[in-house]
């Protein structure tokens, strides 16, 4: 067993056998070993020490920051698609750090069939899929 760095709470149990709220301790918790087959990487190295990989198309996954592709297509027409499956179609007109983004002349999709249009929309940044540009 491997000594997990994260905690579990360890509460007092009261007369009935149920826990209580009343805080005893923390203890490590503790998880099997991670085999070594699910943990070896055997490919090429970057000069950065970490696993350089490629995608099916040969692109590389080497860490990119998304930073220049989107202001690159601020004014662009883009798609958006959220988790929830939801697509936003409009031009971009701000993003920031936190993947907020401001469309305009934006249509709403739901299961691939138009729902509605709006002239302005925002969306939040946690609720976003990925963004492409059309």
């Amino acid at each position: 067993m491997v000594e997990d760095k994260t905690r579990e709470w360890v509460f007092a149990n009261n007369d009935h056998g149920r826990a209580s709220s009343r805080f005893v301790a923390f203890r490590p918790r503790t998880s099997p070993a991670p085999s070594p087959s699910s943990t070896r990487y055997e490919g090429p190295i970057s000069p950065d020490g970490r696993p350089e990989l490629t995608m099916e198309n040969g692109a590389s996954s080497e860490g990119k920051d998304p930073s220049a592709f989107l202001s690159e297509i601020i004014g662009a027409p883009v798609i958006v698609k959220l988790n929830s499956g939801v697509v936003y179609k409009g031009e971009l007109q701000s993003v920031d750090g936190y993947m907020n983004i401001a469309l305009e002349k934006t249509e709403e999709y739901v299961n691939g069939k138009h729902r509605r249009s709006y002239g302005d929309a925002f969306v939040r940044g946690n609720n976003v899929l990925y963004i492409s540009a059309e």
